[in-house]
């Protein structure tokens, strides 16, 4: 039992059509193979021939279009031009569902992307596509909507904790645990990224960030100055990565260029003090994320890396 009945002009039952005959009053062209017009397949392998070449990193795409679709692209191209591979990455992302059936027009059960924000954050439905990996299939729940909005407004009362902790010049025994931390966070939270865009398991690297700074800050009313500028930075770079976070009070530009201000006075004091080795290492971290500091004599001036 066939789903289709087998075509008894294909000599194998996997091939597809290249060209497809039409009549003379639909649309087509003529050709040595009679009027008609291409194949869907080799429509998509035609335009991206012509605009982007031979070969592509990555190509996108629902899960259901990797055979024949895909594999159709495949042959096509690197039949026509010799290369291999045709595309390095293949990113084939899962279904979205309703109710357990696929979400399309026909069947009426499709939600629009302005109603949802009528109610919820914008962010909210990045994260809850944020806590799925991008081949796995998700099913809209709006329950799952309101969940992730609540973890969300967990994340931003972390940063804003953050933000708004004051400025210390020393460095405790817990908050040089948290900078452990954070160095093996960015170990992690990369290199989930890097696993085939492992959100998920980089998203709970990010909530277990939060958890810790937020033990931290639970603990003590103050926090290292470069600790505090290093997390909000990260932060920030993560915020730009995922689409997340994003919404950032009129104060924040001011309250980091206060931050950067204390580090470079505290440098300032170790250099008269004589400690050129820390406060080279303060300028060297802050090299690291982007911030260059100029001497000039005893004054300091700085600018961001461009």
């Amino acid at each position: 039992v066939h789903r289709i009945e087998p075509d008894p002009t294909k000599k194998n039952p996997a091939d597809f059509a290249l060209w497809k005959k039409r009549d003379k009053d639909e649309i087509g062209w003529d050709s040595p193979w009679g009027y008609g017009r291409p194949g869907w397949h080799i429509e998509d392998t035609a335009i991206i021939l012509t605009h982007f070449g031979p070969q592509i990193d990555i190509h996108g795409g629902a899960i259901e279009l990797t055979f024949p679709h895909h594999e159709a692209e495949i042959a096509q191209a690197e039949a026509a031009t010799g290369k291999k591979p045709f595309v390095r990455y293949w990113c084939h992302t899962g279904l979205l569902t309703v109710g357990g059936e696929k979400m399309s027009k026909s069947l009426g059960n499709y939600i629009l992307i302005r109603d949802i924000v009528k109610k919820h954050d914008p962010e909210a439905l990045r994260l809850m596509f944020l806590f799925s990996h991008y081949r796995s299939p998700i099913d809209f729940k709006w329950s799952s909507l309101e969940s992730s909005n609540s973890s969300l407004n967990s994340l931003y009362n972390m940063v804003e904790r953050l933000r708004e902790v004051e400025a210390d010049e020393e460095l405790s025994e817990e908050e040089k645990k948290l900078e452990d931390y954070y160095e093996n966070f960015k170990k992690n939270f990369y290199s989930c990224l890097d696993n085939d865009l492992d959100t998920p398991r980089a998203v709970a690297e990010l909530f277990k960030l939060a958890s810790t700074i937020n033990k931290i800050l639970d603990s003590q009313e103050r926090l290292y100055a470069l600790l505090k500028f290093k997390l909000l930075s990260e932060i920030e770079r993560i915020s730009k990565i995922f689409g997340i976070l994003e919404k950032k009070p009129a104060i924040e530009a001011g309250l980091l260029e206060s931050v950067l201000e204390i580090l470079i006075d505290v440098r300032g004091k170790l250099r008269i003090k004589g400690e050129f080795e820390l406060a080279d290492q303060i300028r060297d971290r802050l090299r690291e994320i982007g911030i260059i500091l100029e001497d000039i004599g005893y004054q300091t001036r700085w600018k961001l890396r461009r």
